[in-house]
């Protein structure tokens, strides 16, 4: 995702419009490992809820740069609001870096959580 949001950064300074499509190819990647690490770090019961959370962020952050966008458009800033937007998503994609060191920590947890929860079902049963 960095890649693909200092190749955008690369185009909007420099019109070089094959640096701008690899810069969309290469950000839209994350989008499936994001829903892979929610469903392996949560348990069942609050997956929908983390996904629908995501879901609200990314339509908040759609929002939010419309917003930003038009209110520089309209002042005749386009190349500001688009570096201003490329340089925010920069910093938000290196959260992704929290996941890093979070993943097996909590993976591991969920495993030993469902494991407690299928020798509970297991007593229940018998």
């Amino acid at each position: 995702m960095v890649l693909g949001i200092l190749l955008l950064l690369i185009f909007y300074s420099q019109p070089i419009l094959i640096l701008g499509f690899f810069g969309y190819i290469f950000i839209s990647f994350v989008i499936g490992n994001q829903f892979a690490i929610y469903s392996d770090v949560t348990v069942p019961e609050l997956r929908g809820t983390v996904n629908a959370l995501s879901g609200i962020m990314l339509n908040i952050g759609g929002i939010t740069e419309n917003v930003i966008v038009s209110a520089f458009v309209q002042n005749n800033f386009l190349s500001l609001s688009i570096t201003l937007i490329l340089v925010m998503w920069l910093v938000g994609s290196f959260s992704w870096i929290i996941p890093y060191f979070y993943y097996l920590e909590e993976s591991e947890l969920r495993r030993l959580t469902i494991l407690t929860r299928e020798k509970d079902l297991r007593v229940q049963v018998v």
